[in-house]
């Protein structure tokens, strides 16, 4: 923190990076071992906070703080053990603002779990806010032309593919812009039970099985909810 109580602090329940626009803040339990992230977007001009990978938090950052593609913020790096004890077992500072993706692997870097790092590298590459079809579809059954073994033991959540039936290929942005669409949906714990005989065919379809449905109308809810 600096003179003006501006800055990052890191308690043994508590961690927060305050501005003078705000204060963005997480909460723990104490005993145990966390990830904490600060990350600084100077685009957005916005503070975020991760717990464990997790985004937890954003805080506005005043444009005087910011020139350009700079930080302008400057604040000694203090341990005080007048107010707790903690054991602190890394400390990184990066001159760039990290993404979500590179959070979370970091995060899972410090796990040292590559089950974790699996689960979580399902992203597009060059979108990491998009679902990659193909990712999730190899992590469920694997790609033997690539000796990428699956895990149908253990399948991921099930999930929809939205196809737009237009040439825009965009969704409805507003109420009443309606748009025709494909729809795949995929239960891939229900479809290995089924293929596996643990499960009968009542069950599998009363219970969210996997569908393909076209000319499906889609529009955007209501805005008083």
């Amino acid at each position: 923190m600096n003179g003006n109580n501006y800055g990052l602090c890191l308690g043994t329940q508590e961690a927060y990076f305050s501005t003078p626009s705000g204060v963005v803040n997480v909460r723990y339990c104490e005993d145990e071992v966390i990830n904490i992230s600060f990350v600084v977007d100077v685009k957005t001009h916005l503070c975020y906070i991760y717990l464990n990978g997790i985004l937890s938090g954003a805080v506005d950052l005043p444009d005087n703080t910011i020139a350009g593609n700079q930080f302008l913020m400057e604040a000694p790096f203090v341990i005080n053990s007048n107010y707790c004890d903690f054991d602190l077992y890394r400390f990184r500072v990066y001159q760039t603002g990290l993404t979500m993706p590179t959070v979370i692997h970091n995060y899972l870097s410090d796990m040292h779990s590559i089950v974790l790092y699996d689960q979580n590298d399902l992203t597009r590459a060059l979108d990491p806010t998009e679902l990659d079809f193909e990712a999730l579809y190899r992590y469920n059954y694997g790609d033997p032309s690539r000796n990428i073994e699956g895990h149908p033991g253990a399948l991921s959540m099930p999930y929809c593919v939205f196809t737009i039936e237009d040439s825009t290929d965009i969704f409805p942005r507003y109420k009443g812009n309606k748009k025709k669409c494909t729809m795949d949906f995929t239960n891939p714990s229900l479809d290995e039970g089924l293929e596996n005989g643990n499960i009968t065919d009542w069950y599998y379809y009363t219970h969210s099985p996997s569908y393909h449905a076209e000319g499906v109308e889609i529009n955007v809810q209501a805005t008083s909810s």
